[in-house]
């Protein structure tokens, strides 16, 4: 599942709409050159449309080496007579295969450039077998810095995980690693040590005796699949297994979890995961990976969003709030991340803050808006503001030293709902995102469309305003007594071009919508217009502009009652 690259008169009028605004950009980036050869689309890249992988491996936990192959079957999207696998430059090519063909190839650092005798002609098919072996990165701080997880249990045995999301899936093994380009399917062979169970994605069809001292076990991914979510994970696993129903229908849900964590996880998970699934079918649609079931596998490190295959480390802990985090934002990423996916890391925004949103929208489900309000609160304390939620177009950018796509990112979106002011159209608009793009990539104008379309209105300045600069708008405001009544000044302060967000006002315990602009308004509260309270007027004390709804900076002067 492939998307075209951006071209050069896309970039142009990305970086036009940026600059010809008011509020200039606000980051400067360096990369280097691997970081761009990485992230970027190159006719030898875009030439092929991968459909399959089948990726064969032997995992050798007491040498902490890997062995094998990867299939690759992919349809000829323009005339070409090579292609670029990635893969890290650590490990050592056996070789590349076409038809029982050894292929030539030269490898360039990070990339292994296949060289075919006969041009490869639009819309033929091809497969092609990469062998090769080494030693994989090892994670220090998985999942944020990416690699292998060669550890032991609490009895001293192997456990074994891999997490890769920014580091990127060649880290080990072979594919198109970029997320402009979803398998449609995917079999997954691992080989591991006899007496360990190894859980991958999608659904265990069989387990091979190697006669080696080794068994194989095959996961079939029915579904796309960013490269990033394959994963593998080895240990002293039980498999405990329930079933919900599931909009779509019955959906197996498969936890696995070390032998000695059995009995506190099956009670555990059932009460985590049944509200859950209640909560984001209701408001973001089926569960979309149904054929494959949903699973959650016990790892040494946090967490993990593995499509099919959540990697759970979060001990069966709730927070104050009653729920397992790791559990609901992993989890919310099946529908945003998973399903629907992004083509660039530049548009991970995406991604983190609408799975992140969706932990407020769990509450809200379970224990009211009230409640939901109080986390979004908990959340904003955590917005650094250091950098625009867009990151750098073409790039493999993950190093991130601020968390806003996160928490900015779901604040953002509640802010749109104010914004909107309309419940029903505002769920409405995500499940439609969600729908109109299932198992498919979408971008940033992909949604600001559809919010123009559902509301009639356009919110490109909004998004603008809040995706590309790392500050906030700031909005002048002051209360002044005028008489019997009360004047409202206001107005938006070096904010983005045609930026004119409403904004509610506490009014002594009413709310009350102001529409400021960048060109300064007064507004007269006369006496009948101010809320009645038995032996008190009301003072300009007594208007707030309300921040627990709107992410803005307020400037904020009282005059004299």
């Amino acid at each position: 599942m492939q998307v075209r690259p951006l071209n050069f008169f896309l970039l142009l009028f990305f970086l036009m709409t940026i600059f010809s605004n008011s509020k200039a950009a606000d980051t400067t980036y360096h990369f280097t050159h691997e970081d761009t050869l990485r992230g970027s689309l190159n006719p030898y890249r875009t030439a092929y449309d991968v459909n399959y992988y089948h990726l064969t491996l032997i995992i050798q936990p007491d040498k902490h080496t890997i062995t094998g192959t990867n299939e690759i079957t992919f349809t000829v999207v323009h005339e070409t007579d090579s292609i670029q696998i990635d893969l890290f430059k650590n490990y050592k090519v056996l070789g590349v295969m076409d038809d029982r063909i050894w292929q030539e190839y030269k490898i360039h650092n990070n990339r292994i450039m296949v060289h075919f005798y006969n041009k490869l002609q639009k819309g033929e098919k091809r497969t092609i077998t990469v062998h090769y072996t080494g030693e994989p990165p090892v994670a220090k701080n998985a999942p944020w810095d990416g690699g292998f997880v060669w550890g032991k249990d609490s009895l001293d045995r192997t456990w074994v995980g891999v997490a890769c999301e920014g580091l990127g899936a060649s880290s080990w093994w072979p594919c198109k690693d970029h997320l402009s380009d979803k398998p449609d399917s995917m079999l997954i062979s691992i080989g591991v040590p006899e007496g360990y169970f190894c859980v991958s994605n999608g659904q265990l069809k069989k387990i091979t005796n190697l006669y080696s001292g080794y068994y194989q076990y095959d996961w079939l991914v029915t579904y796309p699949i960013n490269t990033y979510d394959v994963t593998v994970n080895i240990g002293k696993y039980d498999r405990v297994r329930y079933e919900y129903q599931s909009k779509a229908g019955k959906l197996d849900l498969d936890y696995f979890v070390l032998d000695y964590h059995k009995n506190i996880a099956e009670k555990y998970f059932q009460n985590q995961v049944k509200p859950m699934l209640d909560c984001f079918e209701k408001y973001f649609g089926p569960y979309p990976f149904t054929r494959d079931g949903y699973g959650l596998v016990e790892t040494k490190y946090w967490g993990m969003e593995h499509q099919g295959a959540i990697a759970y480390g979060n001990n069966f802990t709730v927070n104050k709030y009653g729920f397992d985090f790791i559990i609901v934002h992993e989890s919310a990423h099946e529908w945003w991340g998973n399903s629907l996916s992004v083509p660039d890391q530049a548009e991970m925004w995406i991604n983190e803050s609408f799975a992140t949103y969706a932990e407020a929208l769990y509450l809200e489900c379970t224990k009211g808006k009230a409640i939901a309000d109080n986390y979004l609160e908990d959340q904003k304390k955590l917005i650094t503001m250091q950098h625009p939620m867009i990151g750098p177009y073409g790039v493999n950018f993950y190093q991130r030293t601020d968390n806003d796509i996160y928490y900015k990112g779901t604040w953002m979106l509640n802010t749109l709902r104010s914004v909107i002011n309309n419940d029903p159209l505002w769920f409405d608009i995500i499940l439609s995102f969600q729908t109109k793009y299932k198992y498919g990539v979408v971008t940033t104008a992909d949604f600001v469309n559809i919010v123009n379309a559902k509301t009639g209105k356009k919110y490109d300045a909004f998004f603008d305003e809040y995706l590309r600069h790392s500050s906030l708008p700031d909005l002048y405001f002051k209360a002044e007594q005028k008489g019997s009544g009360i004047e409202l000044t206001y107005y938006w302060k070096g904010a983005v071009k045609d930026f004119n967000m409403p904004v509610d006002l506490y009014l002594a315990g009413t709310s009350y919508r102001i529409y400021p602009t960048e060109v300064t308004q007064k507004k007269e509260l006369k006496r009948k217009d101010l809320p009645v309270i038995p032996n008190y007027q009301v003072t300009p004390r007594d208007i707030k502009v309300r921040t627990d709804a709107f992410l803005i900076n307020v400037i904020e002067s009282t005059g004299k009652n």
